[in-house]
This record gives C-alpha cells, sequence and structure tokens, in this order.
C-alpha cells in the first residue's frame, strides 16, 4: 500500500499519522517512533513535513494527563531548540525515570502486610459451539463487522498480501535525521538516512519495504557506498561502509551483525564502552549515549565545498542573493553551510550583469553647412539581382537638405564615376561646391 503515490493510500497514511496517541500501554517513545515512521513514508510520497510539523504531531499525542507536567516542562525550551532529537532524549529520559518510579511503588506496595486475602476461581472454558455463538453477537475491534474477532480479522493481513513475494529486511531501530550511526545488534543491513552521503549510489527500480521495530514498514530506495571517518585506535581514518541502504528520513544504523559475519569480535562493559576486534586488534569504537549506541563516525565533508566565504558560495549557487543564501543557513535547509561566515562583498559580475546602461546623449553638429557642401554616401549589396543585372545600389545623401540620389551597379568599379556625378549634379543645382564627404 505504501508504494503507491495514489491518493487513497496518502490519505489513508495522513489519517493513520495524526490518529497516533500515547495511551497508558503505549509509552510515549513508541508513539514519537511510530510517528516519525509515518511520516518518512509521507515524504517519499512528496510530502512536506519539517521537524517543527513532527514536533508539534508528537506533543499533541500526548494528551493523557499523565504527561501534563511533561508538556509544561516543554513549552519552557526555547522554540529554536524545540527539535526532534532534543524531545526524543527528554522523552528517554523520562521514560526511564517513570518506570522506576513505578517499580519503587510496586515494592513498597508489596512490603506492607495485607490483612485480607481473596481467591480468584478459575472460569471454565467455553466450547467451540458457545464461542461462536458470542462471535456472531459482538463486533470485530478492527472492521467493526460481526461473525469474528480481531485475532482472525482478513483486513489484519491485508497489507502483507499486497506485498506477497517481495523480501523484506529488518531493522529493529529507528530515529531522527542526524550525523549519528547507531550500532545495531538486530539489524541485517547498514541503513543510512543522508542520500548526500553516498559517493557511490545505485536507485532500486521500485522502492522495498523494510520492516522495523514497531511492526510498521519504511521504503528502501537504493543501496551502495558511504565513506566515513572513523576513530580507530585514537585517530581518525576514513573508511568505507559497503552495501548501505538509503531510507529517506530513517537512522543511520550500523549493523552488527554484518561485522560478526565478516570475523569481528564485539567487546563490551558496563561502563558503556564498545570496541570492534580485527585478529585480536582494536578496530571500529562505539558508546552509550542516552540508552543508544553511537559508533565513533564523522561524516566526510568533500575538499572541494569545504568553505567558508560567503562569496565563494555566491559563485557556486549560479550568483543567488546573498540574503537567500544566509537565510538557507539559518533554516538548515541545505547540508554543508552550517559554519558560513557572513561577509560584506560586492559581486562585480553580478553589477555589470545585473545593471542597466545609460542612455546615450544625442550628438550635437560641430558644424553648420549649406547645401551640397557635405555628401555621404553607402554603397549596398543587393540580396538579388535587378533584371538588368545590377547588384549594388549607391545612395548619395545631402547633410542640409537631406536630399538623395540613388545610382543602381552591375560592379563596384562604377562608384568612383557615380559619385563624380553626384557631386557635379548637387553642384549645379545649389551652386555650392562640395566641402566634405565623411568615410
Amino acid at each position: 500500500m505504501y508504494q503507491s503515490v495514489s491518493g487513497e493510500s496518502k490519505q489513508i497514511l495522513w489519517q493513520k499519522y495524526y490518529g497516533v496517541m500515547a495511551t497508558e500501554s503505549k509509552s510515549p517513545v513508541r508513539t514519537m517512533v511510530e510517528i516519525q515512521n509515518y511520516a518518512a513514508q509521507l515524504r517519499s510520497m512528496g510530502a512536506t513535513i519539517d521537524d517543527e510539523m513532527e514536533v508539534a504531531r508528537v506533543i499533541s499525542s500526548l494528551m493523557n494527563d499523565k504527561f501534563r507536567q511533561f508538556r509544561e516542562a516543554w513549552r519552557s525550551v526555547e522554540p529554536p531548540r524545540q527539535t526532534t532529537a532534543l524531545l526524543l532524549s527528554r522523552l528517554q529520559t523520562w521514560q526511564v525515570e517513570e518506570e522506576s518510579t513505578e517499580s519503587t511503588s510496586v515494592a513498597t506496595t508489596s512490603a506492607v502486610p495485607q490483612k485480607a486475602y481473596s481467591a480468584k476461581q478459575s472460569k471454565p472454558k467455553k466450547t467451540k459451539e458457545e464461542m461462536l455463538e458470542l462471535k456472531k453477537k459482538t463486533k470485530c475491534h478492527l472492521c467493526k463487522a460481526k461473525g469474528h474477532w480481531k485475532s482472525e480479522c482478513p483486513e489484519k493481513n491485508k497489507d502483507k498480501k499486497a506485498h506477497k513475494g517481495e523480501e523484506s529486511e529488518g531493522a529493529y531501530a529507528t530515529g531522527v535525521l542526524s550525523d549519528l550511526w547507531i550500532n545495531d545488534s538486530g539489524a541485517n543491513r547498514h541503513y543510512c538516512g543522508r542520500l548526500e552521503w553516498f559517493f557511490d549510489y545505485k536507485q532500486y527500480s521500485q522502492p522495498k519495504p523494510v520492516s522495523i521495530a514497531d511492526n510498521s514498514q519504511m521504503l528502501v530506495e537504493g543501496v551502495r557506498k558511504v565513506r566515513v571517518k572513523a576513530l580507530i585506535n585514537r585517530q581518525w581514518k576514513e573508511i568505507e561502509i559497503h552495501l548501505v541502504e538509503y531510507i529517506p528520513g530513517g537512522a543511520n544504523l550500523f549493523s552488527e551483525n554484518i561485522l560478526l559475519d565478516k570475523g569481528f569480535e564485539v567487546r563490551k562493559n558496563r561502563e558503556g564502552a564498545i570496541v570492534y576486534y580485527k585478529d585480536g586488534r582494536p578496530d571500529i569504537a562505539a558508546e552509550r549515549v542516552d540508552g543508544l549506541q553511537i559508533i565513533k563516525f564523522r561524516p566526510v565533508v568533500s575538499k572541494a565545498l569545504a568553505c567558508l566565504k560567503q562569496a565563494t558560495w555566491h559563485e557556486r549557487m549560479g550568483h543567488i542573493n546573498g540574503k537567500f543564501l544566509l537565510l538557507t543557513q539559518q533554516k538548515g535547509a541545505v547540508y554543508g553551510l552550517e559554519k558560513m561566515t557572513k561577509d560584506d562583498y560586492k559581486c562585480e559580475v553580478c553589477l555589470r550583469a545585473k545593471s542597466t546602461k545609460k542612455s546615450y546623449k544625442s550628438v550635437e553638429k560641430t558644424g553648420e553647412y549649406k547645401p551640397g557642401e557635405c555628401l555621404h554616401s553607402d554603397l549596398v549589396h543587393a540580396s538579388t539581382t535587378s533584371r538588368k543585372g545590377n547588384k549594388y545600389f549607391l545612395l548619395v545623401k545631402d547633410e542640409a537638405s537631406s536630399f538623395r540620389q540613388v545610382y543602381f551597379q552591375k560592379t563596384k568599379d562604377e562608384t568612383a564615376k557615380n559619385i563624380k556625378d553626384a557631386i557635379n549634379f548637387i553642384s549645379n543645382q545649389t551652386g555650392n561646391s562640395v566641402k566634405n564627404i565623411p568615410l
């Protein structure tokens, strides 16, 4: 169903996206993971869901009185710091404290001596005939039809039948789009949510569904190689991770199973240190942060793009307006402009290309001529030959009176003779001798 981009599929996803709510049985962390999963699926279908919208949706799902104090505490956080990463960290901390409080309460209650005891009597099991009669009277909680229960509902396996025959990998973790790589012992593939990190990428002809921890699915769009910097023996070395699958908006998962299959040995201790060994030597390392095992990786930024000058980025992006460039950096719309400095510069190319030329000033005549004293001439090659074989025509114009004389010529050699004729004619007509013929 998620592979279809029809309006009906989008509508179903939007309903599920806005229908997720945290309950007594569903933890807020699991609720947020489920919302992020639906948001990633909607983004893959072309929907626009930014980080602020995702945070607002998660907060709106915590309407239970149990989360009232958490909501009030979240409102006190400054709006620029209200990101999905911070919200996930706060929810994880709240959940750990809530579980420890509940366990303490149960232990205290069990320590109090009880004075009255009750014994539960086991109910007799119902026969098949009684079960069938009960099903006919009750409605299914999923499709609201009578005759069966939720566990037997045909709508429950509808999505599974739609993807029957397709291979589905298992990645048992998800998260927000970030630079962190999570060491996942349940994933059987490496996964990455940042397309710009792939230096060798091949897109699938059709997205492939991937199952995650909450039994929902995300779509894999491609696979290839990712280059990162890893902390190995206290030194940052550049390495390549092969067969990394791209999930838009998904977390960056580093599969522990793949390294174990390649002969690596993983060692973990109580302090949170995680080290992979190859042939008895320490290799890739990780550490525990907020309940997650974070691999010590850094993204590799291309040296050609590692520039902090605003003028350089202005030229690389096709001479974009400086205000829009700074706005792009502030909103984090692209990756790589985080440390760009604000410069006061003037682009010579933009000044020349975007400016308009001034109008030409009218030229004043330097001298006054009488009719017949100054002539202008021009020889023109005609596009076609006349019936009499003329290919050229000579135009002679008097500057003072604008009187014109036209001579038709078969060759250019006739020009001198026609000029002399024009001079004699204008001199006889005006009584003034020709003083100037400008070139």
